[in-house]
């Protein structure tokens, strides 16, 4: 027997007739398990959206019966220990950390950067730059003299020296150095070329986008070294670029001017072939020497503006889709170059989702929103470094690869108990933090000394970042009750499946039990084979189609004899069949007179408004008993159900239930 108590007003005691209940008023206790009003209320209109104005009494009772069926399961799972079983809390654990992202992550900043980086993909650049090389890790010497050399090389650009001149004095990316001192030119002497979103380093493009044009900026620090750089162009974004070409390629032994004009010659002859008609593509197998290309009809695939030569770029902002340039120029040869066609500047909404995947994998532009939210919390929560701690803890791993530099590579560090840093009142040793370095250190391709400071940025990061979202459920109802209801239900499938689904495929000695129990509820329905007519009264005369029937059905013909002779009269106004017919699934035949001799013609007409139909009734087949094994299926299913309810009969018996009327009711005023 069920035991669900209803409180109703008299018993409540400390309330009255006149108390306000609200979303926090318990409504629901299953045994040691109570459910608020509000908690009903949220699940209920989750699975219910369309009844949030005014949910009928009706729907929510039905509902509160299955939510305390499901209580229930919750709460045998509880006290079974599902809390403690690994693999669960593992899974827990992993949704936990994937919802609690946005809680961990300064969210208008990580919108602030998707918005910025969709403004930078509708813009193509041009850039002149110089670049002066030095690492992350190089001494502060180092780093102040390239400096020094980018302002100096700065100087000399503003009073007006040629910018190829200054790049070959002073930029790295104008020359490749070889061995003994040597160099060869590289062919960007300045010239950065085209470019949009994603294509540089954030740092880089962050000051870039925000340049004036022509102007040349203070030097830029990136993990490469000091930019200098002036933006020379700015158009509308090509987006992604399809195109073919024709090349008449320069000869890697002979570049005199008479060779080259000769080139330029003949390219624009083909130039003038294709303005009198001919097709590119002819043009193409006939003159192009990029015969990779030449095989695809000219085809280069699909390219963004900073993986195709500048000259290129820079006419085909003032070329249409389909049509072709006049001879471009290059390094290679002279192009002539069809536009095959452009995505151009995509909407926020198309383009959003493809940021945001672009965005994860930047990792300067993703852990910007990330370190934001780090901030913000040690401003908020209290957070102190202790230096002397992390100085003294840096030289004993210095000290300890210099004295074994193979150490480096799979470290092993002492556990010290010194405090590290406090977090919101909360000591953080520096055992915790020789952990985090064991695992990152031998990751790390810089010196020992710039390693280090990284590690301890990235360890506050991860240690913020667990300390806030182990503990978001003592101040966020939205994620608690989140988690509370994924926890819930990865209990009630784990103990669902242990008690009804894992049970019914591996109890056979049960599954038979069940079968031969109910072997009357598994059986074939009864059945009728017969030749069905069936016609519209529109077309076809009832007396006249009834004459024919009798006629054939009096010699005995068979079924396809018997439709050869209909077609041949009425052609396709009388649908012919014939077929065993399971009651209920023809209502035709379910009308039939049964009591006839067989193979018979049905004496009246069968309706169905304006179809009707006339039988010839052949054999009448009795339920007949199915073998497990025919519908074994349909039998688990069943089983699965059985169980079900036996199972939720004894969770009734352990569980006392317990509404609180008044709060109920107040759901509905």
């Amino acid at each position: 027997m069920k035991k669900i108590f209803v409180i109703c007003f008299a018993l409540l005691g400390v309330m009255n007739i006149h108390a306000q209940y609200s979303d926090r008023s318990p409504l629901l206790i299953v045994g040691s398990d109570t459910t608020t009003r509000g908690e009903f209320m949220r699940i209920y209109l989750k699975n219910n959206e369309m009844q949030a104005d005014k949910p009928p009494r009706a729907s929510v009772e039905d509902y509160l019966n299955l939510y305390i069926n499901f209580r229930m399961k919750v709460l045998q799972a509880r006290e079974e220990q599902y809390d403690t079983n690994t693999e669960l809390r593992n899974e827990l654990a992993v949704y936990r950390k994937s919802v609690a992202e946005p809680y961990i992550t300064d969210m208008a900043v990580a919108d602030a950067i998707l918005k910025e980086a969709y403004n930078f993909s509708t813009r193509d650049l041009r850039a002149s730059q110089i670049l002066i090389g030095v690492k992350p890790d190089a001494l502060p010497a180092d780093t102040l003299a390239a400096y020094k050399k980018a302002m100096e090389a700065r100087a000399k650009l503003i009073a007006g020296e040629p910018t190829h001149e200054v790049a070959l004095k002073y930029s790295d990316e104008a020359k490749r150095y070889l061995s003994n001192k040597r160099y060869r030119i590289t062919g960007r002497e300045g010239d950065y070329g085209y470019f949009t979103a994603f294509q540089n380093v954030y740092p880089f493009e962050k000051a870039v986008f925000n340049l004036p044009m022509g102007k040349w900026s203070m030097p830029i620090r990136t993990i490469y070294g000091y930019h200098v750089v002036k933006v020379t162009e700015e158009h509308p974004a090509l987006g992604k670029i399809r195109a073919a070409h024709i090349l008449v390629a320069f000869s890697a032994i002979d570049t005199s001017d008479v060779r080259v004009e000769a080139k330029k010659k003949k390219a624009e002859e083909i130039y003038s072939l294709l303005q009198n008609g001919e097709k590119f593509e002819d043009m193409v197998h006939l003159y192009s020497d990029d015969k990779a290309s030449a095989s695809k009809n000219g085809y280069l695939g699909e390219f963004g503006v900073n993986r195709m030569l500048p000259q290129i770029i820079e006419v085909l902002y003032n070329t249409k889709v389909g049509e072709y340039t006049k001879p471009i120029q290059t390094a290679l040869g002279f192009h002539i170059v069809k536009l095959i066609s452009t995505t151009g500047q995509e909407t926020f909404e198309n383009l959003k989702p493809n940021l945001e995947f672009r965005i994860q994998r930047d990792l300067d532009r993703a852990e910007i929103p990330i370190i934001s939210f780090v901030e913000k919390m040690k401003k908020e929560n209290g957070f102190s470094l202790d230096k002397k701690t992390l100085s003294a803890f840096n030289l004993m791993v210095k000290d300890s690869i210099r004295l074994r530099p193979e150490w480096a590579s799979s470290p092993v560090l002492p556990r010290g108990n010194k405090t590290l840093f406090t977090y919101n009142k909360t000591a953080v040793s520096e055992s915790e933090f020789a952990e985090y370095v064991e695992k990152n250190l031998p990751r790390k391709k810089y010196s020992i000394d710039y390693s280090l400071n990284q590690l301890i940025n990235e360890f506050e990061v991860v240690y913020i970042r667990m300390y806030e979202m182990n503990r978001i459920d003592q101040y966020d109802y939205e994620f608690k009750a989140l988690m509370d209801e994924y926890r819930d239900g990865v209990y009630l499938f784990d103990i669902t499946n242990r008690n009804v689904w894992e049970r019914s495929s591996n109890d056979t000695v049960g599954l038979e039990a069940y079968f031969n129990s109910n072997r009357d509820s598994y059986k074939t329905p009864p059945s009728i084979k017969a030749m069905l007519f069936t016609y519209d009264v529109k077309n076809v005369k009832t007396p006249e189609l009834a004459k024919l029937l009798k006629k054939l059905v009096d010699k005995k013909m068979t079924f396809e004899a018997m439709k050869k002779e209909i077609s041949k009269k009425y052609g396709d106004a009388v649908k012919c069949e014939h077929d065993v017919y399971p009651m209920g699934t023809n209502k035709f035949i379910d009308n039939a007179n049964r009591t006839r001799n067989r193979y018979g013609l049905t004496p009246d007409i069968l309706s169905g408004g304006t179809e009707k139909a006339f039988a010839v009734i052949e054999e009448d087949y009795p339920p007949k008993r199915k073998e497990l094994n025919e519908i074994r299926g349909l039998v688990v299913a069943d089983y699965q159900n059985y169980l079900e309810k036996v199972w939720i009969e004894s969770l009734h018996k352990k569980y006392p239930v317990t509404i609180v009327k008044p709060v109920f009711d107040s759901i509905f005023k």
